[in-house]
This record gives structure tokens, C-alpha cells and sequence, in this order.
């Protein structure tokens, strides 16, 4: 299971319940509100484990002891003053995979500035949640729901 399996289960069960809805500029603004800083802790956590993991065929040295000891024993005093070939990639003969990614789109707050200062003095996207975070954007789309209303 991957560092952000959990989100995208959260995500589908979200939808499938009816709580988000992303051509529902509010509900998409909610989601990167609370989430984001959410998925970034998620991703720096696994990173932080992952780095520093042992390797067996390695000794059991971790990957950031590896990295320590290469720069150890084959330093680069600067690495600007490398001198690394230029490469025509088109030239290459290395055939350009296609990354279709993921399309975000692109949208406006629908808060105003002092709007945005109100919902990060009353809700921390970042604090304790007994489902992941769930509690949290709901609490943010009611919040910002009623601010829109009142506009």
C-alpha cells in the first residue's frame, strides 16, 4: 500500500457519499485546504522512513548513510562547476513517453484575503482527526459554504 492510498480511498468514499463535488468550486477549494498540507505530512513522513530504512544488501546502511558516504569518499567540492555535456534529447533516439498526469484545474478562491485569514484562525487542517481528515473538510465546506452564502 502506497503512501497515499489512504487519500484516495477518502476521496472516492467523499464523492460517493455526496460530500464532494469537483466541478463545485467550494467543495474543490475545501479539499486542497485540508488535504494538502495532510498529503504533504503523509508524503515527508514515508520519505523520512524510506531514507533512512536499512538495506540489506547494503550492509544495512540506510539510503541517506549510502549518500553520506559517497560525498565522503568522492567528493564534489561544487557542483555548479561540473562540467556536464549538453544532450540534444530530441536527437537522443530516446523515444519522449507520454505523461497524460493528472489535469487541475485552475480556480479562484472564493474567499476573500481577511475571508482566508477567518478559516485558518478557526480551522486547522492539520489537527488531530479520528477519520483522516474527513471531520475537518466538512467542518471547512460548511465554514466557507456560509461565508460564500452571505457574500
Amino acid at each position: 500500500m502506497g503512501a497515499t492510498n489512504v487519500y484516495y480511498h477518502i476521496f472516492q468514499m467523499l464523492e460517493e457519499e455526496g460530500h464532494l463535488d469537483l466541478t463545485n468550486t467550494t467543495h474543490f477549494f475545501c479539499l486542497h485546504y485540508v488535504f494538502l498540507p495532510r498529503l504533504q505530512l503523509t508524503l515527508d513522513l514515508f520519505r523520512g522512513g524510506w531514507d533512512n530504512h536499512p538495506l540489506r544488501t547494503e550492509q544495512n546502511m540506510t539510503p541517506n548513510q549510502l549518500w553520506e558516504l559517497g560525498q565522503m569518499q568522492h567528493p564534489i567540492p561544487d557542483p555548479e562547476e561540473l562540467n556536464i555535456p549538453e544532450i540534444d534529447w530530441e536527437q537522443s533516439g530516446d523515444v519522449p513517453e507520454n505523461h497524460l498526469g493528472v489535469n487541475i484545474p485552475q480556480f479562484e478562491s472564493p474567499l476573500s484575503p481577511e475571508e482566508l485569514s477567518g478559516l485558518q484562525e478557526h480551522i486547522d487542517p492539520l489537527q488531530q482527526s479520528q477519520s483522516n481528515g474527513v471531520d475537518i473538510y466538512l467542518a471547512t465546506v460548511t465554514y466557507v459554504q456560509n461565508l460564500v452564502e452571505n457574500h
